[in-house]
């Protein structure tokens, strides 16, 4: 999930651009973390995540919003779980018209991206139900603007993240990989807050800022999305 994605470019871009790349499992012990119940709470931890974290650090925030369904009293905060999606809800809204959906592929033979965009057919979303993980192409899909369709992700986005300004707001933008899937090493152009509402997944933070020039160096052409090679 990228709930609001915070946000146009800033300025001084260039000092601030982190490549992030996603594989399944876990994460760098490297990065900072903070055990947001011991900070009192998403609530009470905000004002500390603006002023330490919020467009000048990576972090990575363990618990950070109550899902009652994973055992949690409710206490404190509301239950984020009840304004999510469910993965069958994701996969009906990807054969809609109306959703902004694109799936990316990573071709085994080749060792490629592939990008295509929807709508979808059930057929098109194969390799995300596929239970077999010899012949299945590790897959994601990713569905922009999903705020707009499903109104209760709005409501949570609008609770959760109140300190940045609505003009610096961008969307919501929610996606499920199959296993061993991911969208390749890239760089975001704008501050992202990521929730990961279910599984396992390792993200990998690059610490070296890279400006405009520097990414298009590492732009590897052979894919359809833009990936970077590895840093030398």
């Amino acid at each position: 999930l990228r709930p609001p994605q915070s946000c146009l470019p800033p300025p001084q871009l260039e000092s601030r651009r982190l490549t992030l790349s996603t594989s399944p499992t876990a994460l760098s012990s490297s990065l900072a973390t903070v055990d947001v119940p011991s900070a009192g709470g998403w609530s009470s931890f905000t004002p500390t995540f603006v002023s330490t974290y919020w467009g000048k650090a990576p972090v990575l925030l363990r618990s950070c919003f109550k899902f009652k369904a994973d055992g949690d009293d409710g206490d404190g905060d509301y239950d984020a779980g009840e304004f999510f999606m469910t993965p069958d809800d994701l996969l009906m809204l990807a054969e809609s018209e109306d959703a902004s959906s694109r799936l990316v592929t990573l071709d085994r033979a080749t060792r490629t991206y592939k990008l295509e965009y929807g709508p979808f057919t059930p057929s098109d979303l194969q390799n995300l139900l596929c239970k077999d993980k010899l012949h299945k192409e590790p897959a994601s899909l990713i569905i922009n603007e999903v705020e707009v369709l499903y109104p209760p992700l709005s409501t949570w986005s609008s609770l959760s993240f109140q300190f940045p300004p609505n003009w610096r707001r961008d969307d919501c933008q929610v996606s499920l990989s199959s296993e061993g899937a991911g969208i390749g090493r890239h760089v975001d152009s704008y501050d992202v807050f990521l929730v990961q509402a279910e599984g396992r997944k390792e993200w990998r933070v690059e610490r070296e800022m890279l400006g405009e020039d520097d990414e298009l160096t590492r732009t590897e052409p052979r894919h359809d999305v833009r990936i970077l090679s590895p840093p030398e």
